[in-house]
């Protein structure tokens, strides 16, 4: 709860009431409909105080399904109803269409009771509240869709922390440890590297590919430190070696010199090897910064285009690809030549979706001007209900053109992607065939192939019909190119073993 300055009195909060929703739909689920009225009505009273006018009506829809549904009495439908109406905080049309609901609805009860003493027919009040019934599903799919991200966050983020600690409280001791000659701590690094494996495969299960890069890097740098850690223990080791070996020697009253070329090779081996393991460090540090900057501001784009406040947001995605080239250069520097791949397809990533966020900034630019221009021309002659009707029309075509058109944008930024793929796979091969390396090269198809049955269930979800015959025809011209580039690779196969 959240306290009022003014009242000094407490107020809801947005979470609060959106765990109610979600205990609510749960019920409904299992077919507690009571229980799952009462939870949605205390909902409703919740974004009521929050002045949430769009969560107001969704919820309400949601409730005229469950009293149907329950076969609630006619009057305590229509009080419901009623009351509702007279506490909301929603502007005078939209209360018009909610009062309007609510005459029908007594119209079909005041049919049926003259008709018949049983209850209303249940066909024809569903066909009357087919609004409510498409409402309440954007609801069950909006609120499931948030409770199913939210608890993969919280899961992933509570595995990185777990890993982190185990890293950081493993470092640290073992730096204390190595102060005084002995390493028998038990390494940790496998283990943290099946955590973040465990994260990969969360993540690509839920079709979130772009994070599960991220991790794959994080398991690269571990895999990097497992490395030096066991270089360290034969370090010690051998130290452990040499120190036995001169203790025995003085037991035993003879002299022997150490080798102190190989040991000083063995420290400088050592420095380096620490020097390298700060700086994979102070990147990942960077790259943890980058990542938090990008996702923090496409959470907090989503809630400013819901108000149409997005110009006062400032896009974060130079200043991440900013971060990425520093990290590029840095490994430049470096000599690192080799680690330079997953920084350079991160500064593409966002490149694109820094375009895309203009695009996206530009059309609720276009879209914000339309309509104050048109509420200048409603200034200028009387508003009637058909004028309203006019600018509520005229909203909902700007939003659903605005949804287009980032559907659009995704589409695009898919399909480029595949063709990058599949053009530079083509022309390396060129030269890995003439190199005899065509076996080291990765195949990009089955990638491509992903891609574009991921593209035709988009459009399926977006009924989109008439494309997806297309994506359909896409899926089997790179089948098939994957199945001839196997039969490649199998005569190359055959050519080396000759």
């Amino acid at each position: 709860m959240i306290k009022d300055k003014e009242t000094n009195m407490e107020k809801p909060s947005m979470k609060e009431a959106a765990e109610i929703v979600q205990e609510a739909l749960l019920l409904i689920k299992s077919e507690s409909y009571d229980k799952a009225i009462r939870l949605l009505r205390k909902a409703l009273a919740l974004y009521e105080q929050l002045d949430e006018d769009a969560e107001v009506a969704v919820l309400r829809k949601k409730l005229a399904e469950l009293y149907l549904r329950n076969n609630i009495p006619k009057n305590e439908i229509l009080n419901h109803e009623k009351l509702s109406l007279n506490s909301s905080s929603i502007s005078n049309d939209r209360m018009k269409l909610q009062e309007n609901k609510v005459d029908n609805l007594e119209k079909i009860y005041e049919k049926s009771t003259k008709e018949s003493n049983e209850i209303p027919n249940q066909n024809e009040v569903i066909n009357e509240n087919n609004t409510y019934i498409e409402s309440s599903k954007v609801i069950d799919n909006k609120y499931t869709r948030e409770f199913e991200d939210k608890s993969l966050q919280d899961k992933i983020i509570k595995m990185v922390d777990e890993a982190e600690k185990l890293t950081r409280e493993y470092e640290v001791e073992r730096n204390q440890v190595l102060k005084n000659g002995s390493l028998n701590k038990e390494c940790v690094y496998p283990q943290v590297i099946k955590i973040y494996e465990e994260i990969i495969s969360l993540l690509l299960e839920h079709g979130w590919d772009k994070q599960a890069a991220i991790y794959r890097s994080q398991v690269n740098i571990c895999e990097e430190k497992l490395s030096q850690d066991m270089k360290i223990r034969e370090i010690e080791a051998l130290k452990a070696q040499k120190n036995k070996e001169f203790e025995d020697s003085l037991k035993n009253n003879k002299e022997k010199t150490i080798d102190e070329e190989k040991v000083k090779k063995i420290e400088e081996q050592y420095l380096k090897e620490a020097e390298d393991k700060r700086f994979q460090n102070s990147i990942a540090e960077k790259v943890a910064e980058a990542e938090k900057m990008a996702r923090e501001y496409e959470i907090k784009r989503k809630k400013a285009i819901k108000h149409q406040k997005i110009h006062e947001l400032e896009p974060s995605y130079s200043k991440v690809i900013e971060i990425y080239n520093e990290i590029r250069e840095k490994l430049i520097e470096r000599d690192w030549i080799s680690q330079l791949e997953p920084y350079l397809q991160q500064i593409k990533i966002y490149e694109n979706k820094l375009e895309q966020d203009k695009k996206l900034r530009k059309l609720e630019e276009e879209k914000k001007q339309k309509e104050n221009e048109y509420l200048e021309n409603l200034k200028l002659r009387k508003l009637d209900p058909i004028d309203i009707n006019k600018l509520k029309a005229v909203e909902e075509k700007h939003a659903r053109d605005i949804e287009d058109k980032n559907f659009e944008l995704q589409i695009t930024s898919l399909i480029e992607e595949a063709d990058k793929l599949e053009r530079e796979y083509e022309s390396e091969k060129k030269k890995a065939i003439k190199e005899k390396r065509l076996l080291d090269l990765g195949t990009p198809y089955p990638k491509i192939i992903q891609i574009y049955e991921e593209l035709k269930k988009m459009v399926q979800s977006k009924g989109w019909t008439n494309q997806i015959s297309t994506y359909e025809s896409q899926i089997k011209f790179y089948r098939e190119k994957y199945e001839r580039d196997e039969i490649l690779r199998q005569i190359e196969a055959h050519k080396l073993n000759k």
